[in-house]
């Protein structure tokens, strides 16, 4: 699996909709690098794909405590709009190894 793009809504730090293009510019420089400061949102990035991808089998529960509905409850962002509550999407290609 390659995951090729993330859009998060009102996800925690994340206010409004942010999306992530997680493709390589090119063939020879397949690798995208996620950097920034302490509490910029590079470990809520991860969070979020590992919990689109196993919802309550996620480890992230088990880092923040409570319920499964407390952590969702907890993850929307507090700001002005968090009545639309909060989205985490992500888009992968399946790859074959034989392709």
């Amino acid at each position: 699996m390659k995951i090729t793009k993330v859009k998060l809504h009102n996800y925690r730090l994340y206010a409004g909709e942010q999306v992530i293009d997680l493709t390589p510019p090119c063939r020879e420089k397949p690798v995208i690098l996620v950097g920034g400061m302490n509490g910029e949102g590079k470990t809520t990035l991860l969070e979020g794909i590992q919990l689109a991808l196993y919802g309550r089998m996620s480890e992230v529960l088990s880092h923040h405590g409570g319920t499964y509905a407390e952590y969702l409850d907890k993850s929307i962002h507090r700001g002005p709009d968090r009545s639309s509550g909060a989205l985490v999407e992500v888009e992968f290609e399946a790859v074959d190894e034989d392709e």
